[in-house]
């Protein structure tokens, strides 16, 4: 684990370009993640955790989401601090049309 954090804590978490850093970089193996309730989650994640300013981050390598295979696995909250929370999810996915379609159903 990386982490970096410069500036003055009052000001955390650093809106402002140049007032500071807030940076936590996590290696992740075999991990778990739900976005949010009602959807389906994402397990086996093999790749970084990523904390930067006010936004969090999940770059992967591979995992599944529905029993569909995943890779290139990026995921995202751009602002976890000032509510209205959005969650950006981009994903490349594998399998069966039938899982696929399941996988696509579950996704909306």
């Amino acid at each position: 684990m990386r982490l970096r954090l410069k500036g003055p804590l009052a000001q955390f978490p650093f809106d402002e370009p140049g007032t500071g850093i807030f940076e936590i970089v996590a290696k992740v193996d075999n991990a778990d993640f739900r976005y949010a309730e009602g959807w389906p989650q994402a397990t086996g994640l093999s790749g970084d955790l990523i904390f930067e300013g006010k936004g969090m981050r999940i770059v992967a390598s591979k995992g599944s989401i529905a029993g569909v295979q995943t890779s290139g696995v990026r995921a995202g909250i751009p602002d976890m601090y000032h509510g209205n929370s959005h969650v950006l999810v981009e994903l490349r996915a594998e399998d069966q049309t039938t899982d696929f379609l399941q996988f696509v159903a579950q996704s909306r």
